[in-house]
């Protein structure tokens, strides 16, 4: 398998946060992530673990291992994701966001633990997706190892929410 797909495969499949908490850190862009939302009679409820989480730039796209698009195409990709979390009494699922400022917050606020985010710092630079989008707002690979000292750090080694659906 290719550098680029195994990349993707790893940070599209279950590491979106410590990606994305090494990108913001780098960037000073908050972070994004995407929860199922429920509608049903009984009430709505929002699930607390996210599906993906992305990088929000200034242009209005995201950033994640997949490299810069829009929002729409990002809850494109995992719609049926969603879909098939519904419940018997759902009427519909859709998609709630929410956005922490910056990776600080974010590891604060959803207990992701960052050390992943070490890892990630290390391979942004060598995926063609990430470094052009990195070379546009003035980093070069040397900014971006650097950011390591200024990751955030967990509160606890404890996993609070639970995130067992986490996948993207």
């Amino acid at each position: 398998m290719e550098a680029g797909n195994e990349f993707e495969k790893r940070y599209m499949g279950g590491h979106c946060d410590a990606l994305a908490i090494a990108l913001s850190t780098v960037t000073g862009r908050p972070i994004v992530s995407l929860h199922v939302a429920h509608y049903s009679s009984k009430g709505d409820r929002t699930d607390p673990d996210f599906l993906h989480v992305v990088v929000e730039m200034p242009d209005g796209n995201c950033l994640d291992a997949k490299g810069l698009r829009s929002l729409a195409e990002v809850m494109a990709e995992f719609n049926d994701m969603a879909q098939s979390l519904k419940a018997p009494e759902d009427e519909f699922v859709s998609f709630c966001l929410r956005e922490y400022e910056d990776a600080e917050t974010f590891v604060g606020l959803s207990g992701c633990n960052p050390e992943g985010a070490v890892q990630a710092l290390t391979e942004i630079m060598d995926q063609p997706q990430l470094r052009s989008v990195m070379e546009s707002l003035g980093f070069d690979e040397k900014d971006v190892l650097n950011a390591g000292g200024d990751l955030p750090t967990a509160e606890d080694d404890e996993d609070e929410m639970g995130w067992g659906l986490r996948v993207g």
